[in-house]
Formats: structure tokens, C-alpha cells, sequence
């Protein structure tokens, strides 16, 4: 297991709580407007 393939993933796993939180957000828009 390379030092570049561990920086990737956590790259990767960055990524992926920045997109579950933008995910949480619309949902909490959606539920405010209805």
C-alpha cells in the first residue's frame, strides 16, 4: 500500500461528507417548504 493511495482515499473521503452534508441540506430545504 503506497503513501499516494492512502492521500487519495482520503481525498475521496473528504469529498464524499462534503457531498452527504449539500445531500442534508436539501433535504432540510425540502422539508421547510412543504
Amino acid at each position: 500500500m503506497s503513501a499516494s493511495y492512502l492521500e487519495d482515499r482520503d481525498e475521496d473521503d473528504e469529498q464524499n461528507e462534503q457531498e452527504s452534508l449539500n445531500t442534508i441540506k436539501k433535504n432540510v430545504k425540502k422539508k421547510k417548504l412543504q
